[in-house]
């Protein structure tokens, strides 16, 4: 199994390198947050699930990420280059990024990547993209990617796919997510090219004091 969301992120991150920018930082005061860790509770007690299960354990820090946004110091970049052009936007805590988003624009369609860090180490990727032909009342194409990861190695990829008609809105709820079976020497390599890709992308956001 080779992705093509690695062809992807290399073409639109050398681009990013290239390209003229600009930026901008939201809530610049810093706010104290807890340090809690995955699989553990408000009270800093452990949760039995999160520990004995990676995959438990990445939802959880996932859903924690996610709680605490808008506490966190956001840091927006635009970015032009053609053919794409978009925005990254990055969300630190303890001045250090823990969720990283790559909107892509594209004449045939959007395309989002949303890195997770855990210590600036990438245990969660998500990509939705969507491919619209250029012709007479388009289909849309949409694809959706989840890929899990732990200790730098692949352990889950789930993909969901599907096609709306013109006019139909675009909705993947309903969608089943589709398993990926992989072998041991894809999940290292795999794990091991992300963790790159997304360490380029981190540090497009490191800050000089």
């Amino acid at each position: 199994m080779k992705p093509l969301i690695i062809l992807l992120l290399t073409a639109t991150l050398a681009l990013l390198w290239g390209c003229n920018s600009t930026s901008a930082r939201v809530g610049e005061e810093e706010i104290p947050l807890n340090e809690e860790k995955v699989g553990q509770t408000e009270g800093g007690e452990t949760s039995k699930t999160a520990s004995n299960d990676p995959i438990q354990a990445i939802k959880d820090q996932f859903s924690l990420i996610e709680s605490r946004l808008e506490k966190l110091k956001k840091i927006e970049k635009e970015y032009q280059s053609e053919p794409f052009g978009g925005m990254l936007t990055a969300w630190e805590q303890n001045a250090k990024v823990v969720k990283l988003v790559d909107e892509i624009y594209d004449d045939h369609g959007p395309m989002t990547i949303s890195y997770y860090f855990d210590q600036e180490k990438l245990f969660f990727l998500y990509t939705h993209s969507e491919f619209v032909p250029m012709t007479e009342k388009p289909t849309t194409h949409v694809r959706e990617d989840r890929y899990y990861f732990q200790d730098g190695r692949l352990i889950r990829h789930l993909l969901k796919e599907n096609t709306f008609k013109f006019g139909q809105k675009v909705d993947m709820g309903a969608i089943p997510n589709k398993e990926i079976e992989f072998s041991e020497e894809e999940a290292e390599t795999e794990g091991q090219e992300f963790a790159s890709q997304a360490r380029q992308a981190l540090d497009l956001f490191e800050i000089s004091d």
